[in-house]
């Protein structure tokens, strides 16, 4: 009967999208387990651990095999993925997918928000970014703004990307690094000169190419998991996830 409640519940998880059943049999093979080390909306780090390693009692994590680290943005109901790394040994296993969403489970379940770094991302982290994008079935997905690197005034109207309104301007270079088309500046490039012919320092604002590369990016938008409950829920019935 355990058997078949498992298996049921591997099930669900796979169906979700989120967590499939190899990389749950492989955490119990291997007796890892996730730990959630949460201080809203500051900080935040989720662990991969041997079960060995965490002293539930002390609430302390002994030693590590995989982790993600979360820090605060400009926006107070907003955390980003500061720094992610699995062990070599334990990578290309779902182990990091499964991270992520345990990271993105708990900013959801504190009413937070969850975005990419704001200043780097790695492709294959942005990897998990693109695959939240195409799932909104399971996501909730918000596009950002962007911050104006300075604020003009030209006839009363202030420099915007999307809209004038302040309250979702985030730094956007993670999103800027990671595509060629906007990595780099040159005054000698024909887009920095407006219709007039003049030169504009943020050229790229008045820009529809890069609007369209902003909108279609998954490092310029935020994240929620739209049932953080019964995942989490699982995994803590499953003995896998622990919180201190």
């Amino acid at each position: 009967m355990k058997l078949i409640r498992e298996t049921i519940r591997n099930l669900i998880m796979e169906n979700a999208s989120i967590a499939g059943t190899r990389v749950i049999q492989l955490m119990q093979q291997e007796d890892l387990i996730i730990v959630v080390d949460m201080m809203p909306p500051y900080e935040g780090v989720i662990y991969l651990c041997s079960r060995d390693d965490f002293d539930e009692e002390y609430s302390e994590v002994l030693s590590h095999l995989g982790r993600i680290n979360m820090s605060s943005t400009a926006l107070d109901n907003t955390m980003q993925v500061s720094w992610a790394r699995v062990n070599p040994h334990w990578q290309k296993k779902g182990l990091g997918k499964v991270l992520y969403n345990v990271a993105l489970a708990a900013c959801t379940e504190e009413n937070l928000y969850l975005m990419a770094d704001r200043e780097e991302v790695s492709s294959k982290a942005q990897r998990i970014w693109d695959t939240w994008t195409d799932m909104p079935a399971t996501y909730d997905i918000e596009q950002m703004d962007e911050t104006p690197p300075e604020i003009t005034t030209n006839g009363g109207d202030e420099d915007f990307l999307l809209t004038q309104d302040t309250e979702d301007d985030v730094a956007q270079g993670s999103f800027q690094k990671n595509d060629t088309n906007w990595a780099s500046y040159s005054d000698q490039d024909p887009r920095t000169k407006l219709n007039n012919g003049t030169m504009k320092d943020w050229w790229y604002f008045f820009s529809e190419e890069y609007k369209q590369d902003f909108l279609s990016s998954s490092l310029t938008k935020r994240f929620q998991m739209k049932d953080a409950s019964s995942f989490t829920e699982t995994l803590e019935e499953l003995e896998l996830l622990y919180y201190v």
